[in-house]
C-alpha cells in the first residue's frame, strides 16, 4: 500500500559494488493488487497489475541496460518485504520471465506462504466497489471504479485495511486456478515447485532476526493511543490466541514466558516480538519459514538435477537504527532489535522511509558491516556467489546450520534453527506450509 523508488539512495551499492542499480515504481494497493471481475481485461491479469508493471520494467532493462554499461544476460532481481514477495511470484512464473533475469535476492519473505486465489481475493474488490457506491453490470462497475478520484480510492482502501485487521496484507499478488485463470501468475510457489516451473537459478534468501518486533512496536503505539489491546502480562495469552489460535496458547506461553516471570512490562512486548519473529503461521515474515523455504528449494534443485546454490543469511545488528526510521514517535519502551527492513539502511544509506533520506549515519561498527554486505551483495550479482577474498566465508545453504550471520564483529556461519527453535519447538506444534 505504500512505498516509492525515491526513498532509496542507490549510489553506495552502485559505486562500491560496481553494478548498475535500477529501482522502479509500480502500482500499489487497490490500483496494483485488487481483483474484481469487472476489471478483467481479457488477458487474465486480473489483480496482478503491479506485477505486470514490474515485468514491463524488467523488459525495459533487457532492451536498454547495455546503454548504461550493464549486461542484459546478467541481471539479478531483488526485493525486500513486499518486494521480496514479488520476487517469489516472478520465480514461480517459469517461462514467462526466465529470459528477464538470471539470479534473485529475496529479503524478508517466505516464498512458501499460502496465497489467495483470484476468486478468494475478489471479496476485497467487491467490498471497495460497494464502499465507493459502484454497482450494476460489469461494464457499469468498471466505468464507475475507473471514474473515481485517486483520493477516494486511497481513502477507501485505507478504511478496508483498518476494518479488516485479520487480513494482514489485503492488497497482494493472487494466483490463478483452472476455473479462474491468471496469465500473470498461473500458479502458487508450491505448485510451481511441484510442476517444475519454479525458476532454477542461484538465490540469496534471508531476513532480520527480530522481524515482527517492528509491528509489535505499532501495536504498542496503538495501545498507548487507546486503539488496541495492551502489551502486558495479563494480555499476553490474548495476543498469542490472536496469532496462533486458542489451542496453542498454553504451550507457547509456557515455552516463552521467563521462568522468573516478567521483570517489567516492556519485557512482554519484547518477548512477543521475538516469538512472532521466530514463527507466525499467518504471516510470511518469519525466520522458520525462511529456513523451510530454502530447505524445500534445495530439495527441488536436487530433484531436477541442478547443483544450484542458495545463500542464506540472517541480519542481526542490535545497533541497527529503528527509532525515527522504521517507526515514528511515540517510541516504544522495549528493546526492538534488528526489526523488519533495518538491513536496508546498510545497502541504501540514510534510509528514513521519507523522501528526505535523512536518517543518521550508521555507527562505525555498523558501517563496517554495511561495507561488507554491499561487497557480498555485489559479488553475488557479479558471479552468483557472495564469496571473494577478504570477506567472511559464506557456504552454500546445506541446512539451517549453514546460515550467514550478519552482525558487527560476528559475521560467520551459525545455526539459525537453534536460534529460532524451529525444530525444537515450532515444528512440534505447527505444520509448515
Amino acid at each position: 500500500m505504500g512505498g516509492s523508488s525515491n526513498l532509496y539512495r542507490l549510489d553506495k551499492l552502485a559505486a562500491q559494488g560496481n553494478v548498475v542499480v535500477v529501482s522502479v515504481n509500480y502500482r500499489l494497493g487497490a490500483f496494483g493488487f485488487m481483483p474484481h471481475a469487472a476489471l478483467e481485461d481479457g488477458a487474465h491479469h486480473n489483480g496482478n497489475y503491479g506485477l505486470e508493471d514490474q515485468r514491463m520494467a524488467m523488459a525495459w532493462v533487457q532492451r536498454n541496460i547495455a546503454a548504461f554499461g550493464g549486461d542484459p544476460g546478467k541481471v539479478t532481481i531483488a526485493g525486500e518485504s513486499a518486494g521480496a514477495g514479488s520476487v517469489c511470484m516472478h520465480l514461480a512464473s517459469g517461462d514467462k520471465v526466465k529470459v528477464m533475469f538470471q539470479q534473485a535476492i529475496v529479503q524478508s519473505a517466505g516464498c512458501l506462504q499460502p496465497m489467495k486465489t483470484v476468486t478468494e481475493a475478489q471479496v476485497v474488490g467487491q467490498s471497495l466497489a460497494a464502499a465507493l457506491g459502484c454497482k450494476g453490470s460489469d461494464r457499469e462497475l468498471a466505468q464507475c471504479l475507473r471514474s473515481q478520484p485517486v483520493e477516494a480510492i486511497l481513502d477507501t482502501q485505507g478504511q478496508y485495511a483498518d476494518q479488516h485487521p485479520e487480513d494482514f496484507i489485503p492488497f497482494a499478488p493472487v494466483t490463478g486456478t483452472p476455473a479462474q485463470p491468471n496469465a500473470t501468475l498461473p500458479r502458487s510457489v508450491r505448485q510451481a515447485i511441484e510442476q517444475q516451473q519454479f525458476l532454477q537459478i542461484p538465490l540469496m534468501i534471508g531476513g532480520t532476526r527480530h522481524e515482527i518486533s517492528l509491528y509489535v512496536g505499532y501495536f504498542w503505539q496503538a495501545a498507548k493511543a487507546g486503539k488496541g489491546m495492551a502489551l502486558d502480562a495479563s494480555h499476553f495469552p490474548a495476543w498469542l490466541k490472536h496469532f496462533y489460535g486458542a489451542e496453542k496458547v498454553e504451550a507457547i506461553q509456557k515455552h516463552y514466558t521467563p521462568s522468573q516471570g516478567w521483570a517489567k512490562e516492556a519485557d512482554v512486548a519484547q518477548t512477543l516480538g521475538r516469538l512472532l519473529s521466530d514463527f507466525t503461521p499467518g504471516i510470511g515474515i518469519n525466520n522458520c519459514l525462511y529456513l523451510h523455504t530454502s530447505d524445500a528449494l534445495r530439495r527441488y534443485f536436487s530433484a531436477v538435477g541442478k547443483a544450484l546454490p542458495i545463500y542464506q543469511f540472517e541480519f542481526a545488528d542490535e545497533g541497527a537504527p529503528v527509532l525515527g526510521v522504521g517507526i515514528a514517535q511515540p517510541y516504544p519502551d522495549f528493546v526492538m532489535g534488528s526489526v523488519h527492513s533495518t538491513e536496508l539502511n546498510y545497502l541504501f544509506p540514510n534510509l528514513s522511509n521519507t523522501q528526505k533520506i535523512d536518517a543518521p549515519d550508521l555507527s562505525p561498527q555498523s558501517g563496517t558491516l554495511a561495507d561488507q554486505m554491499v561487497a557480498q551483495w555485489a559479488q553475488f550479482v557479479h558471479t552468483g556467489n557472495p564469496n571473494r577474498a577478504g570477506l567472511p566465508a559464506w557456504p552454500a545453504y546445506a541446512g539451517p546450520s549453514s546460515v550467514m550471520l550478519l552482525a558487527p564483529g560476528a559475521s560467520g556461519v551459525y545455526d539459525a534453527d537453534k536460534q529460532h527453535q524451529c525444530s525444537a519447538f515450532w515444528q512440534q506444534h505447527f505444520q509448515m506450509p
